[in-house]
């Protein structure tokens, strides 16, 4: 089935941008487009939920085009519907130059970083959170650097083996379940110091 997907499907219509604004939805698609068609069952088994809380979602997702059913199976006595993604991968629109488009991307991004707090308060709550030692699975780490442009194509090139190893983990399964999340942005501040390149910095 996958092989005749499109490549990529972009996120624009304001049904599409709602049904991507939710953590559970995002994590669904997320898990959808490593291992492909997969019925609720498998994705809240691979998801670690459960499958219950999936279907609301799901409807969601479907409704607003990004999802579709692609099939129907039996197991057991009872049939199941198998869901796939309607492309190879999912991304938003880009052109921040639209103030509506700009709101979009803060108001999803806030909703993902809510989201990374709850899953951060729960670990360390029930205490699963390791910060130290050779079984550490919890870290924060916060920089601010000055990167010129091939160092911030090296570094997007580290994200990227890093992204692979996440993608194979999904598949194969082993282990814990973690999140990580990364973000990379220019920093602006409310007021800026003159570059020290700038001769007037020398004055």
């Amino acid at each position: 089935m996958t092989a005749s997907l499109p490549e990529l499907f972009t996120v624009r219509s304001d049904a599409e941008w709602s049904a991507i604004n939710s953590s559970v939805r995002v994590e669904m698609l997320v898990f959808m487009l490593t291992v492909g068609p997969c019925s609720i069952r498998e994705l809240a088994s691979l998801m670690n939920r459960p499958a219950d809380g999936l279907y609301h979602h799901m409807r969601k997702l479907v409704s607003a085009g990004i999802v579709r059913d692609v099939d129907v199976r039996s197991v057991g006595t009872q049939t199941e519907t198998i869901y796939q993604t309607v492309a190879k991968d999912i991304t938003i629109e880009r052109n921040i130059g639209r103030k509506r488009t700009r709101d979009r991307s803060i108001r999803l991004f806030r909703t993902m970083m809510q989201h990374a707090l709850r899953v951060v308060e729960a670990a360390i709550e029930t205490q699963r959170a390791v910060l130290e030692g050779s079984k550490q699975n919890f870290r924060l780490n916060w920089q601010v650097s000055w990167l010129d442009d091939r160092q911030l194509a090296e570094i997007k090139e580290h994200q990227a083996a890093i992204s692979g190893i996440l993608q194979q983990g999904m598949q194969q399964r082993q282990g814990q379940l973690i999140a990580h999340l990364t973000y990379m942005v220019p920093v602006v501040r409310t007021r800026e110091a003159p570059s020290p390149q700038d001769p007037e910095s020398k004055t």
